[in-house]
């Protein structure tokens, strides 16, 4: 497969596109619809990048860079968000704390809980796209983090988790 290419039907029985007959005798007719998009290799490769009805090894790398470049500039979008609310989180309750001195006094707003909990939910769903393995450990070292922070019971405690949120994020947008 070096250097040559396949072409689309066989590209899509490689990767389940196509349907099969339950007898696997041979292949239903395809509607040119259903190749908008093919998987090739973990890689979404669409019809212009076919070059002619051909999925070659270069389109389905610059697919992966392309996939892989967008979804880094993505989780960083998110991992500042995330960051941001939990410091939000952390100041509110900075504010009651020095009116009460009671920790965790009053629950956060509704508006911030949410945006919160988006950015968590958006940072673990990018995270797992992310092929270099140490890159989504250090992704996750952050939402420990700030997890952790979202719950810590004391103002020291979450004050040291606060400055370890921070040492993460740079870490990890290293």
């Amino acid at each position: 497969m070096r250097g040559k290419g396949l072409d689309a039907r066989t590209a899509n029985c490689i990767l389940g596109q196509c349907s099969f007959a339950s007898s696997n005798a041979g292949h239903r007719s395809h509607s040119k619809a259903n190749h908008g998009l093919v998987r090739f290799r973990g890689v979404f490769v669409n019809e212009s990048e076919r070059l002619g009805g051909k999925c070659t090894e270069l389109s389905v790398l610059k697919g992966l860079i392309r996939f892989q470049r967008t979804t880094l500039l993505e989780l960083q979008e998110e991992m500042i968000k995330l960051v941001r609310t939990t410091s939000q989180g952390y100041t509110a309750d900075l504010k009651v704390y020095r009116e009460t001195k009671k920790w965790r006094a009053q629950r956060l707003d509704d508006d911030l809980s949410e945006a919160n909990r988006l950015a968590h939910a958006r940072v673990t769903l990018l995270a797992v796209r992310v092929r270099d393995a140490k890159a989504r450990a250090l992704v996750n070292n952050l939402s420990s983090t700030a997890s952790q922070l979202g719950t810590c019971q004391t103002y020291a405690e979450s004050g040291d988790l606060l400055l370890r949120q921070l040492d993460d994020e740079v870490e990890a947008n290293e």
